[in-house]
């Protein structure tokens, strides 16, 4: 059922936004606890909705899906089939269709038959659920006329396009294309098959199948990015159509579906959306689709979102410019987009736009929401780094190193560099990002202006003075940030003056600490980075040029940092760079053809 409230969409103002919040607060209210409440209830056994529906709406679509059910009224049709299936009655069709005659190199099942076409036919369409388990077991229903083996019941395929022996088989493949859930986000997509046909000789790719205006060949793939796609295959058309059209049915879906993936040991995308398209979604041109609403699994100002296309992660940053002057010093956000898109050791930027769709800050009437599309990552102050090789810890290291070089070598300074702005990345191997450009200015030095929260400054800003300052904050930063996330233990009893910055005392407490780490060149560059006199801290580019970084410009150390399952490293040995080069020597002596 519908919520009797009107959801936010796109061409809403922030103001607008605020005032539909305020409206709608006891019924949103209402459908939180509500939604909670089926939380706390829900078990194992819950039946999982018909979240999706593919229905026939050509006329060979539909007289192949009448045909299909007139093989179960005579019981001829795999129950595994069927059960996909909703006939929802009579119906007239006008249309007649020219079949083209069979190709030599296809393997018919039976011959067709001769049959006239009739004019009165069985309406229905194919459903899809977590309660029907399918031919792959997995979160991937075949889609297709299968395969033809006597034995196999199932015939290898979910979603059966047309009967076995049907002329409306013409064409088609046993596995012609797949219905698959993107195991990060949960989004659906149209997968084609990856070959035509075994031993088929093309000039050309071939386009499988068409979703909306847009092709997909061989292995290629469309996401289901609105509530309702138009899909071909071949002289076949359907609607694909979600089932779920309220943020509670799609909070409720991703419950249950979570639940089913566990019970058939497959991986839960790790998010809080949902992966069904709404009608009320926002669109970020074509670069994110994402909710504001209820379920949106949003997390300040910034949302979880989705790539239309690939249905990869993303995340949305949403800014409200205010007026004019506001618009400028949000400048430098939205430029970091255009100059630094793609650089290592800063977080990835695909594009930016606000409400109306265009990439600028100017507008007729303000406030105005400026949309920034980043890629998703995950904050280290979230992160466990326990069992972090040390060799990986190091390569992220120089991954922020990277990003902060690039920034100041073009004369700016971030400015608010902490844990909750720097971005950890999986993967072999990992990568680490700054992010969060809010802050940034254009100038090698500033006085005390848009800079981070005083727990994080520089002894060198005091309260209540207007200091000058240069790029060297944003190294004691990184290094403090690096510090915090890696040596927890190094702020052990340190003490803090009333406004949260660390005291004369308890920086020397941390430099101490350092002290205290034998053999280890990271440990002297965090102490100078740490520096409590910003002409003692080295620049970006020379700390990259620190003897620390050297194992990592080996083969040996890039095999070691990559692989997974290498030596695990105790919480005391996690920046301990000594620990890295003997690793490193263990990987070489055990390459073959080395000398020994």
């Amino acid at each position: 059922m519908e919520p009797s409230f009107m959801s936010p969409t796109q061409v809403m103002t922030s103001q607008d936004f605020r005032d539909w919040e305020a409206v709608n607060a006891p019924e949103r209210e209402r459908l939180m606890q509500q939604q909670e409440s089926m939380q706390q209830h829900a078990s194992s056994t819950t039946k999982s909705p018909d979240f999706l529906r593919i229905i026939p709406s050509n006329t060979k679509a539909k007289r192949a899906f009448s045909e299909l059910l007139d093989r179960k009224k005579a019981d001829t049709l795999s129950p595994h089939h069927f059960q996909y299936m909703v006939d929802s009655g009579k119906g007239p069709l006008r249309k007649t269709i020219n079949y083209p005659a069979r190709s030599g190199d296809e393997t018919p099942d039976e011959e067709y038959s001769d049959e006239s076409e009739t004019s009165d036919i069985n309406l229905g369409f194919f459903k899809v659920s977590f309660d029907y388990k399918n031919v792959t077991n997995s979160a991937k229903w075949v889609i297709g006329r299968g395969s033809a083996r006597k034995d196999e019941n199932k015939r290898n395929v979910d979603i059966l396009l047309a009967a076995p022996g049907s002329k409306h088989t013409r064409g088609l493949l046993a596995a012609h294309a797949y219905l698959r859930m993107h195991p990060d986000s949960g989004v659906w997509m149209i997968h084609a098959a990856p070959e035509y046909g075994k031993g088929s000789e093309k000039s050309a790719p071939t386009a499988m199948a068409m979703l909306d205006d847009h092709e997909i060949y061989e292995n290629g793939f469309r996401c289901l990015d609105r509530p309702e796609s138009r899909l071909s295959i071949l002289d076949m058309e359907f609607r694909v159509q979600f089932a779920l059209t309220t943020y509670l049915a799609c909070e409720s879906y991703r419950q249950t579906r979570n639940r089913k993936l566990e019970e058939y040991n497959i991986t839960v995308p790790n998010t809080d959306i949902s992966g069904i398209p709404l009608k009320s979604d926002i669109r970020v041109q074509d670069l994110a689709v994402f909710s504001l609403g209820l379920g949106s699994g949003s997390f300040g100002s910034v949302y979880e979102a989705f790539d239309p296309e690939n249905g990869e992660l993303r995340v949305v940053k949403v800014i409200e410019v205010k007026s004019v002057s506001h618009s400028q010093i949000l400048q430098a956000e939205t430029d970091m987009v255009t100059l630094c898109p793609n650089t290592r050791g800063l977080v990835r930027q695909y594009g930016w736009c606000n409400s109306n769709g265009d990439p600028t800050l100017e507008a007729t009437k303000y406030p105005l929401n400026i949309y920034i599309v980043q890629r998703k990552g995950k904050a280290f102050n979230t992160m466990s780094w326990k069992n972090m090789p040390a060799m990986k810890t190091l390569k992220l290291f120089q991954d922020l190193l990277h990003g902060l070089c690039t920034i100041h070598q073009r004369g700016w300074m971030h400015r608010d560099i902490t844990r909750q702005n720097i971005l950890y990345f999986k993967g072999d191997p990992p990568e680490a990002a700054l992010c969060d450009f809010g802050k940034l200015c254009f100038s090698k030095t500033d006085t005390y202006t848009y800079l981070a929260s005083w727990n994080n400054l520089p002894p060198e800003l005091v309260e209540g003075e207007s200091n000058p300052y240069d790029q060297s904050i944003d190294i004691w930063m990184l290094a403090l940030a690096l510090l915090l996330a890696w040596r927890p233990q190094a702020f052990q009893g340190v003490t803090r003056l009333q406004n949260g910055q660390i005291s004369s005392d308890g920086l020397e407490a941390i430099h101490s600490h350092l002290r205290d780490i034998k053999r280890s060149d990271v440990a002297l560059l965090l102490r100078g980075m740490f520096s409590k006199d910003p002409k003692l801290r080295p620049t970006a580019v020379q700390a990259l040029s620190h003897p620390c970084f050297r194992p990592l410009k080996t083969g040996a150390t890039q095999e070691a940092v990559s692989s997974e399952g290498k030596r695990r490293h105790s919480e005391e040995d996690t920046i301990d760079v000594e620990a890295a080069k003997n690793q490193a020597v263990r990987v070489k002596e055990k390459e073959p053809g080395e000398k020994r």
